[in-house]
């Protein structure tokens, strides 16, 4: 392997400086013998590529190359014959887990017990959480078991999901060296029918209104069966239970195991991933990497950088009783507070894109912009206060629905369709608003009323939109879209996406750093392989949710059985 790197001055008048982070050259890969070193590729290299012209700037290139980025058979065989101390412990709590759920599939198919599971020794009901059996049958069922249960949430969440990993894909495509043709990959961002795609990185906050959402909704419901107490103890270390064993599975894989499963001209890149992980584990688990070495979010090899949207949410959630209890207990103040406290963050984040002059959003074929990557993901992107709204927009409908949930709410037809001709231009507005501001050659210098405006607002404008769709739906005025998004197929999917999640793009980074040579990209190229990146990441987490996200999800059921629930069959009773 060659990595030839080049001054920044000459070359960032060029397409090139737009395809590559800052830490990121050109590379040219080589096959040659193995007793050739990376001192002889360079001896060979340099006299032929010292000075070279790009657009009428000659400049010097400065070949590299070491020992780290050379691959033989001897050493690819000698680097997966061991494993450290760390790695051979987190194989075997892996290996005793899968022996865990061996055992209780066996015992739930092979030994008929008629006792109900309540009248079974504790042990046998904490087995029984592992059944592979139990959980397959949970996760293919179309039927959803949550009391009040939005039915369309599951069509919203499963296609956001697919969304934002096509999104990653197609950044993939052009920053992790899957197409060697970046230059058209990245010039299709201009066309306004991938603009979904080129401008979709506020497609992660429908996860953010669908949380809120659904936190609200949820505890209202706990504060009307439990007459107001709040139990906060339980209210938080659920929240870390159900949302941590899957987390922590994919963590220690990555930090661990991940470098030794295979090879390629650019394996090296996994396993600067994976030491960055161990680095940055402790922040991890304590759900505040966002803050943790921010600066190094944009660097490729920062490991598991997506997990910025986990802390964030985590976040969300610790003050959330903030607003949630105040719209309950006093209604009126509680919503003047929370409408206050969400024009406040939003205010924040105005002052911030007019104090920092921050871009608004991420434009790839703005050179001036793309040099404050570094800068936006910092001060906005993954900052709590700066993506709180659409949270909190969701707690508001979550507050909503509560408050409307047994009474069906007549609204004129006029007053509907106004409604989502609404939601249809705003939806439009974000997505193409910037759209006249993408080739800096047409319009040099961004409008700062846009800059700040769309920076600020874009993210709660997207949550207000799909408010209303989930709005719309659950009250019977969806229509069409509400049967597409009800769809009782989506149900399954829908509880893979947080596996999906956590697993898709370092499945997209091994499949990049395992390729031998690039691909010439086409519509047709990416689609097939888009979709079978999809399957891949589905059939993943599949495994992962039946062996690790389900069984905890039983036991914390387990372990703290809900009894506003048990109360409320009593009163039923």
């Amino acid at each position: 392997m060659c990595l030839c790197t080049t001054g920044r001055n000459p070359i960032q008048r060029t397409i090139l400086h737009r395809l590559f982070w800052p830490e990121r050259r050109k590379n040219v890969g080589f096959c040659l013998p193995s007793t050739c070193s990376a001192s002889d590729l360079r001896s060979a290299l340099a006299p032929r590529v010292r000075h070279r012209t790009v657009k009428d700037q000659n400049f010097s290139i400065v070949v590299k190359s070491d020992e780290t980025y050379c691959y033989t058979q001897e050493k690819i065989d000698a680097n997966g014959a061991t494993l450290d101390n760390l790695s051979l412990g987190v194989l075997l709590v892996f290996c005793a887990l899968g022996m865990t759920v061996v055992v209780a599939t066996l015992y739930d198919i092979w030994i008929i017990d008629d006792r109900k599971n309540s009248q079974k020794p504790f042990a046998l009901q904490m087995l029984h959480c592992f059944s592979a059996k139990k959980n397959c049958t949970t996760l293919f069922s179309t039927e959803d078991d949550a009391e009040d249960s939005l039915s369309c949430l599951h069509g919203v969440r499963i296609l956001t999901t697919c969304w934002i990993v096509l999104i990653h894909f197609a950044g993939a495509s052009t920053f992790l060296r899957l197409s060697y043709n970046k230059k058209m990959v990245l010039q299709n961002s201009l066309r306004w029918e991938l603009q979904f795609v080129a401008n979709g990185l506020f497609g992660v906050d429908t996860f953010f209104l669908l949380s809120g959402l659904l936190v609200s909704f949820t505890q209202m419901r706990q504060l009307d069966l439990n007459r107001g107490y709040f139990n906060v103890k339980r209210f938080y270390v659920r929240r870390y239970m159900r949302l941590t064993p899957v987390y922590a599975a994919v963590l220690a894989f990555l930090a661990t195991l991940w470098p030794y499963i295979g090879t390629g001209s650019d394996w090296h890149f996994v396993h600067r991933i994976s030491q960055s992980v161990r680095e940055n584990l402790w922040a991890q688990m304590l759900y505040i990497n966002n803050y943790v070495n921010p600066h190094r979010f944009t660097s490729p090899a920062y490991g598991f950088a997506e997990s910025w949207y986990l802390a964030c949410d985590m976040q969300m959630f610790w003050i959330s009783p903030l607003f949630i209890y105040p719209l309950w207990r006093w209604k009126r103040v509680g919503l003047i507070w929370t409408v206050f406290c969400l024009l406040l963050f939003l205010g924040i984040s105005a002052m911030t894109f007019i104090i920092y002059d921050l871009p608004p959003t991420i434009i790839w074929l703005r050179s001036s912009e793309l040099s404050r990557i570094d800068v936006y993901s910092q001060l906005h992107y993954m900052e709590t206060f700066a993506r709180i709204p659409p949270y909190m927009i969701g707690i508001l409908l979550g507050w909503l629905l509560h408050k409307t949930k047994d009474r069906r709410i007549h609204i004129n037809r006029s007053l509907i369709a106004t409604g989502w001709i609404l939601a249809a231009i705003i939806g439009s507005l974000v997505t193409y608003g910037i759209y006249p501001y993408l080739d800096e050659k047409t319009v040099p210098v961004i409008n700062p009323f846009v800059r700040v405006s769309y920076g600020a607002l874009h993210h709660s404008a997207w949550a207000i939109t799909v408010g209303w769709i989930i709005f719309a739906c659950t009250h019977g005025y969806g229509g069409i879209i509400h049967r597409f998004l009800s769809w009782k197929l989506f149900l399954p999917f829908s509880r893979l996406s947080y596996a999906v999640y956590l697993i898709h793009f370092n499945f997209i980074r091994a499949y990049a750093s395992h390729l031998r040579k690039p691909f010439y990209f086409t519509e047709l190229i990416f689609g097939t392989t888009y979709l079978g990146i999809l399957m891949i990441a589905f059939l993943i987490s599949f495994a992962v949710s039946v062996v690790v996200e389900m069984p905890f999800l039983n036991l914390d059921k387990l372990l703290f059985p809900n009894k506003s629930r048990v109360l409320e069959k009593n009163k039923i009773k």
